[in-house]
Protein backbone atom coordinates (compact mmCIF):
# COMPACT_ATOMS: atom_id res chain seq x y z
CA UNK A 1 0.00 0.00 0.00
CA UNK A 2 1.46 3.35 -0.99
CA UNK A 3 1.66 6.44 1.20
CA UNK A 4 -1.49 8.13 -0.19
CA UNK A 5 -3.89 5.17 0.38
CA UNK A 6 -2.34 4.60 3.82
CA UNK A 7 -3.22 8.16 4.79
CA UNK A 8 -6.86 7.47 3.97
CA UNK A 9 -6.94 4.36 6.18
CA UNK A 10 -5.13 5.87 9.17
CA UNK A 11 -7.93 8.29 10.22
CA UNK A 12 -10.44 5.46 10.63
CA UNK A 13 -7.94 3.32 12.52
CA UNK A 14 -7.03 6.23 14.80
CA UNK A 15 -10.73 7.02 15.38
CA UNK A 16 -11.53 3.45 16.44
CA UNK A 17 -8.43 3.23 18.65
CA UNK A 18 -9.33 6.51 20.36
CA UNK A 19 -12.89 5.36 21.08
CA UNK A 20 -11.69 2.06 22.53
CA UNK A 21 -9.13 3.86 24.74
CA UNK A 22 -11.73 6.36 25.98
CA UNK A 23 -14.18 3.56 26.83
CA UNK A 24 -11.50 1.68 28.77
CA UNK A 25 -10.51 4.80 30.74
CA UNK A 26 -14.12 5.63 31.58
CA UNK A 27 -14.76 2.08 32.78
CA UNK A 28 -11.65 2.19 34.99
CA UNK A 29 -12.70 5.58 36.42
CA UNK A 30 -16.03 4.07 37.45
CA UNK A 31 -14.38 2.01 40.21
CA UNK A 32 -13.69 5.06 42.39
CA UNK A 33 -15.83 7.97 43.49
CA UNK A 34 -17.11 8.37 39.94
CA UNK A 35 -18.93 5.04 40.15
CA UNK A 36 -22.43 4.68 38.77
CA UNK A 37 -24.92 6.30 41.18
CA UNK A 38 -27.67 4.15 42.70
CA UNK A 39 -31.02 4.62 41.04
CA UNK A 40 -33.13 3.88 44.08
CA UNK A 41 -31.79 6.67 46.32
CA UNK A 42 -30.21 9.25 44.04
CA UNK A 43 -30.83 12.25 46.33
CA UNK A 44 -29.07 10.75 49.33
CA UNK A 45 -26.14 9.69 47.10
CA UNK A 46 -25.74 13.28 45.82
CA UNK A 47 -25.69 14.60 49.37
CA UNK A 48 -23.12 12.00 50.43
CA UNK A 49 -20.76 12.46 47.51
CA UNK A 50 -21.17 16.16 46.97
CA UNK A 51 -22.47 18.01 43.95
CA UNK A 52 -19.08 18.13 42.20
CA UNK A 53 -18.43 14.37 42.29
CA UNK A 54 -22.06 13.68 41.52
CA UNK A 55 -21.88 15.83 38.37
CA UNK A 56 -18.59 14.20 37.32
CA UNK A 57 -20.05 10.72 37.82
CA UNK A 58 -23.07 11.59 35.69
CA UNK A 59 -20.78 13.13 33.04
CA UNK A 60 -18.73 9.90 33.02
CA UNK A 61 -21.86 7.87 32.33
CA UNK A 62 -22.93 10.20 29.53
CA UNK A 63 -19.44 10.11 27.98
CA UNK A 64 -19.34 6.31 28.24
CA UNK A 65 -22.70 5.98 26.50
CA UNK A 66 -21.68 8.45 23.79
CA UNK A 67 -18.32 6.74 23.14
CA UNK A 68 -20.02 3.35 22.98
CA UNK A 69 -22.63 4.66 20.56
CA UNK A 70 -19.95 6.15 18.31
CA UNK A 71 -17.99 2.89 18.29
CA UNK A 72 -21.10 0.83 17.48
CA UNK A 73 -22.26 3.16 14.72
CA UNK A 74 -18.77 3.17 13.21
CA UNK A 75 -18.71 -0.61 13.18
CA UNK A 76 -22.21 -0.79 11.66
CA UNK A 77 -21.32 1.77 8.98
CA UNK A 78 -18.15 -0.12 8.12
CA UNK A 79 -19.98 -3.45 7.91
CA UNK A 80 -22.72 -1.90 5.75
CA UNK A 81 -20.14 -0.38 3.42
CA UNK A 82 -18.33 -3.69 3.04
CA UNK A 83 -21.56 -5.65 2.50
CA UNK A 84 -23.02 -3.08 0.10
CA UNK A 85 -25.85 -2.11 2.53
CA UNK A 86 -25.48 1.64 2.16
CA UNK A 87 -28.67 2.29 4.13
CA UNK A 88 -26.76 1.50 7.30
CA UNK A 89 -24.52 4.55 6.76
CA UNK A 90 -27.26 6.94 7.89
CA UNK A 91 -26.84 6.01 11.55
CA UNK A 92 -23.23 7.26 11.58
CA UNK A 93 -22.05 10.85 11.72
CA UNK A 94 -20.97 12.47 8.44
CA UNK A 95 -17.36 12.52 9.62
CA UNK A 96 -17.48 8.81 10.37
CA UNK A 97 -19.07 8.07 6.99
CA UNK A 98 -16.29 9.93 5.19
CA UNK A 99 -13.60 7.98 7.06
CA UNK A 100 -15.35 4.66 6.40
CA UNK A 101 -15.89 5.43 2.71
CA UNK A 102 -12.26 6.47 2.30
CA UNK A 103 -10.89 3.36 4.04
CA UNK A 104 -13.17 0.93 2.22
CA UNK A 105 -12.47 2.65 -1.10
CA UNK A 106 -8.76 2.07 -0.60
CA UNK A 107 -9.37 -1.62 0.09
CA UNK A 108 -11.45 -1.99 -3.06
CA UNK A 109 -8.85 -0.25 -5.22
CA UNK A 110 -5.96 -2.29 -3.80
CA UNK A 111 -7.89 -5.54 -4.24
CA UNK A 112 -8.76 -4.67 -7.83
CA UNK A 113 -5.16 -3.80 -8.65
CA UNK A 114 -3.91 -7.02 -7.06
CA UNK A 115 -6.46 -9.13 -8.91
CA UNK A 116 -5.66 -7.42 -12.21
CA UNK A 117 -1.94 -8.01 -11.73
CA UNK A 118 -2.48 -11.66 -10.87
CA UNK A 119 -4.68 -12.16 -13.92
CA UNK A 120 -2.17 -10.45 -16.20
CA UNK A 121 0.64 -12.63 -14.86
CA UNK A 122 -1.43 -15.78 -15.31
CA UNK A 123 -2.33 -14.88 -18.90
CA UNK A 124 1.25 -14.04 -19.88
CA UNK A 125 2.76 -16.85 -21.91
CA UNK A 126 5.56 -18.50 -20.03
CA UNK A 127 8.80 -19.34 -21.76
CA UNK A 128 9.39 -23.00 -22.28
CA UNK A 129 11.89 -24.61 -19.97
CA UNK A 130 15.29 -25.22 -21.61
CA UNK A 131 15.93 -28.77 -22.74
CA UNK A 132 19.32 -30.42 -22.78
CA UNK A 133 19.99 -32.67 -25.77
CA UNK A 134 22.80 -35.20 -25.89
CA UNK A 135 24.84 -34.69 -29.01
CA UNK A 136 25.86 -37.73 -31.06
CA UNK A 137 29.53 -38.61 -31.15
CA UNK A 138 31.33 -37.09 -34.14
CA UNK A 139 34.75 -37.82 -35.58
CA UNK A 140 35.44 -34.15 -36.23
CA UNK A 141 34.31 -30.99 -34.62
CA UNK A 142 31.33 -29.32 -36.22
CA UNK A 143 28.26 -27.24 -35.43
CA UNK A 144 25.11 -29.01 -34.29
CA UNK A 145 21.86 -27.07 -34.02
CA UNK A 146 19.44 -28.09 -31.26
CA UNK A 147 16.99 -25.16 -31.40
CA UNK A 148 16.40 -22.06 -33.49
CA UNK A 149 19.04 -19.50 -32.69
CA UNK A 150 21.07 -21.94 -30.56
CA UNK A 151 24.15 -23.73 -31.87
CA UNK A 152 26.23 -26.18 -29.91
CA UNK A 153 29.71 -27.08 -31.11
CA UNK A 154 31.53 -30.24 -30.10
CA UNK A 155 35.14 -29.49 -29.37
CA UNK A 156 37.81 -31.88 -30.69
CA UNK A 157 39.59 -34.13 -28.28
CA UNK A 158 42.66 -32.55 -26.80
CA UNK A 159 45.64 -34.67 -27.90
CA UNK A 160 47.89 -33.16 -25.27
CA UNK A 161 48.22 -35.34 -22.19
CA UNK A 162 46.74 -34.15 -18.98
CA UNK A 163 49.51 -32.86 -16.72
CA UNK A 164 49.98 -34.86 -13.57
CA UNK A 165 49.00 -33.04 -10.41
CA UNK A 166 51.84 -31.42 -8.59
CA UNK A 167 53.05 -33.38 -5.60
CA UNK A 168 53.93 -31.36 -2.58
CA UNK A 169 57.53 -31.79 -1.58
CA UNK A 170 58.02 -33.24 1.90
CA UNK A 171 59.45 -30.85 4.45
CA UNK A 172 63.19 -30.82 4.72
CA UNK A 173 64.46 -33.16 7.35
CA UNK A 174 66.24 -31.76 10.35
CA UNK A 175 70.04 -31.88 9.94
CA UNK A 176 72.07 -34.02 12.15
CA UNK A 177 71.26 -32.94 15.67
CA UNK A 178 74.02 -31.46 17.75
CA UNK A 179 72.04 -32.16 20.90
CA UNK A 180 68.86 -33.79 22.15
CA UNK A 181 65.61 -33.10 20.29
CA UNK A 182 62.36 -31.89 21.76
CA UNK A 183 58.77 -31.80 20.42
CA UNK A 184 57.16 -28.48 21.17
CA UNK A 185 53.93 -28.21 23.11
CA UNK A 186 51.34 -25.47 23.14
CA UNK A 187 52.71 -22.32 24.77
CA UNK A 188 56.39 -23.23 24.29
CA UNK A 189 58.84 -20.47 23.28
CA UNK A 190 62.60 -20.28 22.92
CA UNK A 191 63.13 -18.06 25.96
CA UNK A 192 61.20 -20.39 28.26
CA UNK A 193 63.01 -23.44 26.86
CA UNK A 194 66.39 -21.74 27.29
CA UNK A 195 65.59 -20.85 30.90
CA UNK A 196 64.40 -24.39 31.56
CA UNK A 197 67.55 -26.00 30.08
CA UNK A 198 69.91 -23.75 32.01
CA UNK A 199 68.00 -24.29 35.25
CA UNK A 200 68.26 -28.06 34.83
CA UNK A 201 71.97 -27.93 33.98
CA UNK A 202 72.99 -25.39 36.64
CA UNK A 203 70.51 -26.45 39.35
CA UNK A 204 69.55 -22.83 39.78
CA UNK A 205 67.54 -20.23 37.87
CA UNK A 206 69.69 -18.16 35.51
CA UNK A 207 69.48 -14.41 35.28
CA UNK A 208 68.32 -12.65 32.13
CA UNK A 209 71.89 -11.75 31.18
CA UNK A 210 72.94 -15.38 31.62
CA UNK A 211 69.99 -16.64 29.56
CA UNK A 212 70.55 -14.39 26.53
CA UNK A 213 73.61 -16.24 25.05
CA UNK A 214 72.01 -19.68 25.29
CA UNK A 215 68.67 -18.30 24.00
CA UNK A 216 70.48 -16.90 20.92
CA UNK A 217 72.33 -20.20 20.41
CA UNK A 218 69.01 -22.09 20.64
CA UNK A 219 67.46 -19.90 17.94
CA UNK A 220 70.50 -20.22 15.69
CA UNK A 221 70.50 -24.02 16.01
CA UNK A 222 66.85 -24.23 14.87
CA UNK A 223 66.55 -21.33 12.41
CA UNK A 224 66.44 -23.72 9.43
CA UNK A 225 63.29 -25.43 10.72
CA UNK A 226 61.36 -22.28 11.59
CA UNK A 227 58.27 -21.44 9.53
CA UNK A 228 59.57 -17.86 9.39
CA UNK A 229 63.33 -17.68 9.99
CA UNK A 230 63.00 -13.98 10.79
CA UNK A 231 60.38 -14.61 13.49
CA UNK A 232 61.63 -17.06 16.16
CA UNK A 233 58.43 -16.55 18.15
CA UNK A 234 56.35 -18.34 15.47
CA UNK A 235 56.36 -21.92 16.82
CA UNK A 236 53.81 -24.71 16.43
CA UNK A 237 52.86 -27.59 18.73
CA UNK A 238 54.47 -30.84 17.55
CA UNK A 239 57.40 -29.07 15.89
CA UNK A 240 60.75 -30.74 16.69
CA UNK A 241 63.70 -28.58 17.69
CA UNK A 242 67.29 -29.28 18.68
CA UNK A 243 68.54 -28.42 22.15
CA UNK A 244 72.19 -27.32 22.16
CA UNK A 245 74.38 -28.37 25.06
CA UNK A 246 74.03 -25.81 27.84
CA UNK A 247 77.24 -24.04 28.77
CA UNK A 248 78.81 -24.52 32.20
CA UNK A 249 77.70 -22.15 34.96
CA UNK A 250 79.51 -18.83 34.99
CA UNK A 251 81.13 -19.68 38.32
CA UNK A 252 82.93 -22.66 36.74
CA UNK A 253 83.92 -20.99 33.49
CA UNK A 254 86.39 -18.65 35.11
Amino acid sequence: MTTAPRRRVLPLAAWVATLVAVIILLVIAGHGRLRTPPTHDLGRWVEAEGSVYAAMALARIVALVLAGWLLVTTAVALAGRLLGLHALDVIALPLVRRMVNGAVGVGIVVGAVTATGAAAYASKPQAAAPTMVRLPDQAAAGPTSTAPGLTMRRLPDDPSPTPAPAVAEPPAEHPAATGPARDLKGGDNFWGIATEQLTGAWHRAPSEAETVPYWQALIAANRDVLADPGNPNLLFPGQRITLPEPPPPPSLSG
